[in-house]
């Protein structure tokens, strides 16, 4: 009750640094909490932050043809293509 913020800060800020030697952890908790109040790290911009995984390079060897037409279907296979519950 004494700290500020929305009940998505609050959560989403303990939860990140309880998540701090668990790197993929914390990154899907910052994308899931939608949280913009967490800054880039020194000498990057948040253009340079992963907003999504891009497909394993099992899945092009393997299953060419799907991987190529599910890439196209969201705008590319690239960590920097937003995923569909991006408002952004």
């Amino acid at each position: 009750a004494t700290a500020t913020g929305t009940w998505r800060q609050k959560i989403g800020t303990q939860l990140w640094l309880a998540l701090y030697n668990q790197g993929l952890e914390g990154w899907s908790t910052w994308r899931r909490m939608d949280f913009t109040g967490f800054n880039a790290p020194p000498g990057m911009t948040m253009g340079n932050i992963p907003v999504r995984m891009t497909y394993p390079l099992r899945e092009a060897t393997l299953n060419g043809d799907n991987y190529t037409a599910a890439g196209s279907r969201i705008g590319g296979d690239a960590v920097s293509t937003p995923v569909f519950w991006d408002v952004n």
